[in-house]
């Protein structure tokens, strides 16, 4: 025997439900940020630690290329630290204006895109 219980407290009522989705979108805008922030951070550190880094080694490879009168180590490093060096600097200077309008075609220097 199976009997079915319906509980009703109160009556229904019309109405709509509004989502706090502006606090929660400020909220995930601001982690986001703070990620973003973060990352950008050690990638900063990373880059001035490549920098400093290789800037130290070549000024060790100069001094010991002066003193042995041969400078094929400098010249091996830098083969590995220019590029590093080349990467970094487009990094966080950019390659330049771009010239082009996105049709293959130059734009005069100057020129309202």
């Amino acid at each position: 025997m199976s009997r079915r219980r319906h509980v009703s407290v109160g009556q229904d009522f019309e109405g709509e439900i509004k989502l706090l989705e502006s606090k929660t979108n400020d909220a995930v805008k601001r982690t986001e940020a703070k990620v973003k922030a973060s990352a950008e951070k050690v990638r900063s550190w990373i880059a001035l630690f490549i920098i400093f880094g290789g800037g130290t080694l070549l000024v060790g490879a100069i001094l010991f290329g002066l003193y042995k009168d041969s400078f094929v180590e400098l010249q091996r490093l830098w083969n590995v630290q220019g590029p590093m060096l080349g990467a970094i600097v487009t990094y966080y200077f950019g390659t330049g204006p771009k010239n082009d309008r996105g049709d293959g075609k130059a734009r005069k220097l100057g020129a309202k895109r």
